[in-house]
């Protein structure tokens, strides 16, 4: 037996044999890192917005726009333990490193004015600053 297969067949061992259900529904609210889901009549509460929440300090969280599409997937089968895959729209993004980076987004990001595709270019930035810095010395 090959490498692929064996792994293949130890996470379908750890899995079982349920298979991930992935359903498209409307955002009806939004809660923090959760939200509730509507799929026809079927209403899906404490959908999460990110794969782990652990209560640690860094995370990507995407928000979704309420009365957006979402697409959700059920890992266990039996719509107790669903996540959000894919957005529509989006409300807000969140990234928070654990460390003195921090970046929220209600908006449009946009690096370098759209120039150098978005790029940061630290070398044009250093040169900039040391003329800066010799503009200010007198």
């Amino acid at each position: 037996m090959d490498a692929y297969t064996e792994i293949k067949n130890k996470i379908r061992a750890m899995q079982g044999q349920r298979t991930p259900l992935l359903l498209t529904g409307k955002v009806e609210s939004v809660d923090d890192e959760t939200c509730t889901v509507s799929v026809g009549d079927l209403k899906l509460t404490g959908v999460r917005l990110r794969s782990v929440v652990n209560g640690e300090a860094s995370k990507l969280l995407i928000t979704p726009k309420q009365g957006s599409f979402v697409t959700v997937i059920d890992l266990s089968g039996e719509l107790r333990e669903t996540e959000v895959l894919g957005y529509s729209e989006i409300e807000a993004i969140d990234i928070e490193t654990g460390s003195d980076i921090n970046i929220n987004c209600n908006g449009t990001v946009t690096f370098n004015g759209g120039q150098h595709e978005g790029i940061v270019i630290a070398e044009e930035i250093r040169k900039k600053l040391n003329n800066l810095e010799s503009e200010i010395k007198f």
